[in-house]
């Protein structure tokens, strides 16, 4: 284990040096990739495996460039730009900065030269948090050992239950947030229209819906375009006590082919040494976040789909920035891809997003119903 201290050249280059002897003594093996393109093939890129502190790292520019984007690196830090998006990352950290928000990898980005790497549980998770790819860890071929790394996304995600069989909590309040807002507008194609100004109108109309259809409260964490970080986001939700946080997105693929509807709600993730983990208990309710998001996350998911006849990409869990901090139940919906062409063009269109609307709330109408709540 490698102790580090306040850090000097000298010091990062000791400790570079001693991290590539140690991986250099491991034989290195590719690890493989996939994702979706236009061809709708699956393209595979490779990484070679290196193992850093008993853990397997590859190292992330290749992947970058494979990809398409853009790799900047100065002194420790990397800068990486890939659909619009900018993600900047620290040597010896698990931070990695997003536009205005923070976003915390499962373990710290290393350094080798002048080359940095990513823990290979985090690449998955790190391209589809940042650049919405949906980059998949292939199993390796050969029997892997026990103390490797997994993927972080297939290790955590759990099938979840019906949601009658779900424990019951308090559903009154519900917080709309539509995503980014001012000067982060979000993904935006030339021409086009911007994620920011979507994600506010179908807030709007989820909102209007729900005041008209149910008894539910309904907040939104900004009415105009404003910035918000995640902490205005979280302060919002605490300030007006929301039992049901809902953020709404718009998604982007590495394929023109891609459209439908995807929602993402928060699982656990094991605690680093200086804090609990990222899902716990709900302090006001004392009920299991990840448990009621998943349930809340099913049902919009289903009635969003439904409501514009539209594929279900998939309920994903994945560890997000976002709801940990909230001790409530989160749920993030992306509405549609604007990498799509043709979606983007009806993205845009108000009937359609009344459509979207109505599907989201419908979902939270019957998730309050499921949960024991009063809509």
């Amino acid at each position: 284990m490698i102790v580090r201290s306040v850090p000097s050249h000298r010091t990062d280059y000791v400790i570079g040096l001693v991290l590539l002897v140690l991986s250099l003594a491991l034989p290195a093996r590719p690890a493989v990739f996939t994702v979706p393109f236009d061809n709708g093939e699956l393209r595979r890129i490779e990484a070679v495996e290196t193992a850093i502190a008993g853990q397997p790292y590859v190292p992330l520019a290749g992947i970058v460039q494979e990809l398409g984007g853009e790799w900047r690196v100065e002194a420790k830090q990397a800068e990486i730009k890939l659909f619009g998006a900018t993600a900047l990352l620290e040597a010896g950290t698990r931070r990695v900065f997003l536009q205005e928000q923070q976003y915390d990898l499962g373990a710290t980005v290393e350094q080798l030269g002048d080359m940095l790497y990513l823990s290979v549980a985090d690449v998955a998770p790190f391209f589809l948090q940042c650049f919405r790819i949906p980059l998949k860890h292939e199993a390796a071929p050969v029997p892997a050992d026990p103390a490797e790394a997994t993927n972080l996304l297939e290790e955590m995600a759990q099938p979840v239950a019906p949601a009658e069989e779900q424990p019951a909590f308090r559903l009154a309040t519900v917080i709309l947030d539509p995503g980014h807002g001012g000067s982060d507008a979000g993904i935006q194609i030339p021409g086009g229209a911007m994620e920011k100004e979507v994600a506010l109108q179908i807030a709007r109309q989820v909102a209007r819906l729900l005041k008209e259809q149910s008894q539910l409260a309904v907040h939104l964490t900004r009415d105009a375009d404003v910035p918000l970080s995640e902490q205005d986001r979280g302060r919002f939700c605490r300030e007006h006590e929301g039992d049901l946080l809902v953020s709404i997105h718009c998604a982007s693929s590495t394929s023109q082919k891609h459209h439908g509807v995807n929602v993402y709600y928060g699982v656990d993730i094991p605690a680093p040494a200086e804090g609990r983990p990222m899902f716990s208990r709900n302090l006001r309710t004392g009920q299991n976040t990840m448990r009621e998001s998943g349930a809340a996350a099913q049902a919009i998911a289903q009635a969003a789909a439904q409501a514009c006849s539209i594929p279900l990409q998939g309920v994903h869990a994945l560890p997000m920035k976002l709801f940990a901090a909230l001790d409530l139940p989160g749920v993030l919906v992306e509405v549609g891809y604007l990498s799509n062409p043709a979606e983007a063009n009806v993205l845009a269109t108000a009937d359609y997003q009344q459509k979207l609307a109505q599907g989201i709330a419908t979902g939270i109408v019957q998730a309050a119903k499921g949960q024991g709540g009063q809509p």
